[in-house]
């Protein structure tokens, strides 16, 4: 064995000690069916790397063809998790769906169990090598069905993917098989031809495919997936109001049923948008929300970033019965106001036209009535007495103040729903009037 075969073969094991780590990887972030099929995908690749490499340092023909039908089985493997991992990334939902499955499971126990598959071990300047004399036709078939059919479905979710994430990493796991994969592949076959082989830049091109589709993978992964700790952390204390989640472009990857309800819009349609299509003023906290019928409401938006920097929590409050309690209240300060008035005018009218002889009582017992706002706490029995022969005209103002205290205290009652947002809510009204027109 030469020092450039061993340098061949650990080149080839190495490739696939890459593949693996990344799958390792990929899997310790989460275990969805999608990373599963990834980190299968990666040990079958690690198989290849290993067998590639016994093949090229095989001390004997004997043992080469061993390492070659391994690797060839390897292979196989290989193109089968690439299959399954496009099925399931795509999401394909159709009644052919199983029959794929059946006959791709059938297409690979066929190659693994055909006697003719490694027709022979040659020996060349980087090793061992096996050769497949009278099946390199059914060979090609197998590998352009396996990757032509994986990599419609990935190309179908890059063309009509509804999710903004899944587009993305369709984007990039396409990239990755057509341009450095494509491009190690041709090159590798090319040195081969020349029969100046110096590196298997092939397997190469390959580890740097399989590191481009697990960046894809962790980059553009929802965040639902990976952040469930802290969705629920956030959702537990406003379980019932309204919540978004989006990637760093805002796209929605979840949205609640309080979200469907404040919006109008079902989950479906909101699924792949962007938070802006419903949110008007995301930077603020008091933010305006553009309803599916045109209407808006106004909400107390919390944003919370999510760890890693892949997306974004929306908590959104609906403001909207405060503000129509706000209206309210301001009807009822003005009926209130009004009442005051009445009063007064009350009052003035029975000093005016009674027979009061003493001035300065009268001013002492006018200033224990509060003209200011709402706090008319003073009791009028004073003037009954006072002014005897106005009674009944005055049973009608103490039926109106009566009417007042009733208010006070439903007014007392909003307030404190509102102790410490004054100003927001003066703000947050103007802005509400102002949508509303």
């Amino acid at each position: 064995m030469t020092p450039f075969i061993f340098f061949y073969g650990a080149s080839v094991f190495l490739a696939g000690v890459v593949c693996l780590i990344l799958g390792m990887y990929v899997l310790a972030e989460s275990r969805n069916p999608l990373n599963v099929l990834y980190f299968l995908l990666t040990v079958a690749l690690f198989g290849v790397g290993v067998f590639e490499a016994l093949l090229r340092v095989s001390p004997s023909v004997s043992a080469a063809y061993v390492w070659g039908i391994l690797a060839t089985f390897a292979w196989l493997l290989v193109f089968s998790f690439f299959l399954h991992f496009s099925l399931v990334f795509s999401g394909v939902k159709f009644r052919n769906a199983p029959l794929i499955y059946f006959l791709s499971e059938i297409m690979f126990l066929y190659y693994v169990f055909a006697p003719y598959y490694v027709s022979g071990i040659e020996r060349k300047p980087f090793g061992y090598s096996y050769f497949v004399e009278g099946s390199d036709i059914s060979y090609v078939l197998f590998y352009l069905i396996y990757m032509g059919a994986g990599l419609y479905f990935i190309w179908r979710v890059y063309r009509g993917g509804k999710e903004f994430y899944r587009r993305k990493q369709a984007q990039l796991i396409l990239f990755a098989s057509l341009i450095p994969l494509a491009a190690g592949t041709v090159f590798d076959e090319l040195l081969f031809f020349l029969k100046r082989p110096t590196l298997p830049i092939a397997l190469h091109a390959i580890a740097l495919t399989i590191g481009i589709m697990g960046y894809a993978i962790l980059r553009y992964s929802p965040v639902s997936a990976v952040t469930k700790e802290q969705i629920a952390e956030a959702a537990a204390a406003m379980l019932v109001e309204p919540l978004f989640l989006t990637d760093e472009k805002g796209i929605i990857n979840y949205a609640n049923l309080a979200a469907e309800d404040l919006t109008g819009f079902r989950t479906d349609e909101l699924l792949g948008e962007n938070i802006e299509m419903v949110v008007l003023g995301k930077g603020e906290k008091i933010s305006g929300i553009k309803k599916k019928d045109k209407s808006f409401a106004v909400v107390d938006l919390k944003v919370f970033p999510i760890t890693g920097e892949r997306g974004f929590i929306y908590l959104a409050r609906d403001l909207s019965p405060i503000l129509r309690s706000r209206k309210i209240i301001h009807k009822m300060t003005s009926e209130l106001n009004q009442l005051i008035r009445r009063e007064r005018a009350t009052i003035r009218f029975l000093f005016e036209f009674s027979e009061l002889n003493e001035p300065k009582k009268v001013e002492e017992l006018w200033g224990r009535v509060c003209l200011e706002g709402i706090e008319v706490q003073t009791t009028l029995q004073p003037v009954y007495v006072l002014v005897k022969e106005y009674a009944e005209l005055f049973g009608e103002t103490r039926k109106a103040r009566d009417e007042l205290a009733e208010k006070t205290a439903e007014i007392d009652t909003l307030n404190k729903l509102m102790a410490g947002r004054e100003e927001i809510l003066i703000k947050l009204e103007k802005e509400y009037e102002e949508l509303s027109k």
